[in-house]
């Protein structure tokens, strides 16, 4: 079959921009999944003591969440072109700056 797909459908926008909610949900319940595994004999749940794990994965919480957020910003109305290039540059100088502020201070997470 030949298709030629020129837009994502409704379900894959809506799976994309929920991300950083599933992730932050598993937060939330993840004593509850540790006990749920351990209870099972899962091998996962050697994974819920290692607390490397658990600080990449919080830190990939927050990275999402403040993804997700700027996405919602980026969607919010239509703008001119100058607008959303003006809104990239400054997404780009955050993330540069957000880099060097992570490496010397990660109190500011929400999910640690």
């Amino acid at each position: 079959m030949d298709f030629s797909y020129t837009s994502l459908s409704l379900h894959a926008e809506v799976r994309w921009l929920s991300r950083g909610q599933s992730l932050k949900k598993f937060l939330l319940i993840k004593y509850t999944i540790k006990i749920f595994l351990n209870d099972n004999k899962c091998e996962f749940a050697v994974i819920f003591v290692n607390d490397l794990w658990l600080f990449k994965f919080c830190c990939l919480s927050d990275i999402f969440k403040k993804l997700d957020e700027f996405n919602l910003f980026f969607q919010a109305k239509i703008e001119t072109h100058l607008l959303q290039t003006i809104k990239l540059e400054v997404l780009s100088k955050r993330i540069t700056f957000g880099k060097v502020k992570f490496i010397r201070d990660v109190s500011n997470l929400d999910n640690l």
